[in-house]
């Protein structure tokens, strides 16, 4: 009976460090995939996004609608991340990107930056400092 209570236990053991490696494993993958993005942010050419009309206007339809390309998705959540974190994670070339986007449609698109600040900062509670973001503060 003991040696059955044991052998139950070194199962449950295994099957929890199997888990816990899993887990572990599913962090490491999120933690590239993550570092990816980045890098392929910096490497973005946010003047050619910007002056191709169809992209501006997926990114405004996921932006505002979350129907999505993987681009337009990976733009929107940085763009929000940015809005809530005020870039405080972005690197110098990151910074510089989401400036020059969220310039273009406070200038060019007005109607869908406020629906998206609407959207992602209902409260206003992010408005003030990423105003002094975009100001280079």
């Amino acid at each position: 009976m003991e040696v059955a209570r044991l052998h139950r236990a070194s199962v449950l053991n295994g099957r929890n460090m199997k888990t816990l490696f899993a887990l572990f494993a599913l962090a490491l993958v999120a933690t590239v995939a993550s570092a990816l993005s980045s890098e392929e942010l910096d490497k973005l050419d946010i003047d050619g996004l910007l002056a191709d009309p169809e992209k501006v206007k997926k990114f405004a339809e996921c932006a505002l609608t979350d129907v999505c390309t993987d681009l337009s998705r990976n733009l929107r959540d940085f763009l929000v991340n940015a809005l809530e974190t005020k870039c405080a994670e972005c690197t110098d070339v990151q910074k510089a990107h989401i400036r020059k986007a969220a310039l273009y449609f406070i200038k060019e698109k007005n109607d869908v930056w406020q629906k998206f600040v609407a959207k992602y900062d209902p409260k206003g509670e992010h408005k003030e400092g990423f105003k002094k973001f975009l100001e280079g503060n």
